[in-house]
């Protein structure tokens, strides 16, 4: 066994809003762990809260009015290369909702059963 170098990726998204994020990602054709593909991590629906300021264009809420919604976390990893979390973040974007996509990125080790 080895470590590899990945980024973690951890994205905050509507519950219905899943399937879109899980297949844009699955076209990256990144999200393998040792012998598995299409490998993500999906938490129960929690809160959200917020306020849109001014300017903004929430999908949902009214701008300076604090607003609750639905949210999951969702977790994966991938290789720690440039070129591919560039693509993972345009999957990202294109399949989310919010005008401001909450994702989290941390470089991080990955037990890896591959040498």
């Amino acid at each position: 066994m080895s470590l590899r170098s990945v980024y973690r990726i951890t994205v905050f998204i509507p519950p219905d809003s899943v399937p879109a994020l899980q297949s844009a990602l699955q076209k990256t054709g990144v999200l393998s762990y040792g012998n598995y593909s299409d490998v993500l991590w999906m938490s129960s629906p929690g809160k959200e809260s917020f306020i849109p300021l001014p300017g903004s264009t929430p999908s949902l809420g009214t701008e300076s009015e604090a607003t609750t919604s639905s949210s999951v976390q969702v977790v994966f990893s991938v290789a720690r290369e440039e070129a591919v979390l560039g693509s993972v973040i345009d999957a990202i974007r294109s399949a989310h909702p919010w005008e401001e996509p909450v994702v989290y990125i941390d470089e991080t080790l990955a037990l890896s059963s591959r040498s």
